[in-house]
């Protein structure tokens, strides 16, 4: 997979002294994922301005359209209450998987939790299915509780069942 981002408005203004770095941020409008047979995911980010000088720059864009592209062309815009109510992270680990059927892709992609679960050590999945060259609806996949820490009994339970067996004489 291949990422291109497609600057608006390129200020890179890079300082460089020994091992310091400084620069202006930039703006990226859009990014595109390529994938395998011309397939690609077309982001499009919100416009933000840049913070005021001394501001944290770390500022969150948010997703406001996805453009799905089809291996023969064709193109489908998730809508916009596909985009409701989630906030994109790691667009870098999104994935597409085919599905049954001409057209049926389902394009998964990395979002901040979206409901409040104890012990839970990634974010969710949002899951946009495409069917007949057309966006159909999302689902969201929650990770659940990460593994806890065993106690002793657990772990030598758990040895024993993955021990080889022991053979009899």
């Amino acid at each position: 997979m291949k990422i291109l981002l497609i600057i608006t408005s390129m200020m890179m203004a890079a300082t460089f002294s020994c091992s310091a770095f400084s620069a202006k941020p930039f703006k990226v409008s859009q990014i595109t994922l390529d994938f395998e047979l011309g397939r690609k995911a077309i982001f499009t980010l919100e416009a933000f301005a840049a913070p005021a000088s001394g501001k944290k720059h770390n500022v969150k864009t948010q997703v406001v359209a996805i453009e799905f592209v089809f291996e023969n062309g064709a193109t489908a815009m998730v809508s916009k209450e596909g985009l409701a109510g989630i906030t994109f992270t790691d667009l870098d680990l999104t994935t597409i998987e085919t599905g049954f059927g001409n057209g049926t892709w389902f394009l998964t992609s990395r979002i901040e939790n979206t409901e409040e679960i104890p012990n839970r050590i990634t974010d969710d999945w949002v899951v946009f299915a495409f069917e007949g060259f057309k966006y159909k609806d999302r689902r969201i996949e929650r990770n659940g509780k990460g593994i806890s820490m065993m106690t002793l009994e657990e772990s030598k339970i758990l040895e024993k069942q993955l021990a080889p067996p022991v053979e009899s004489k």
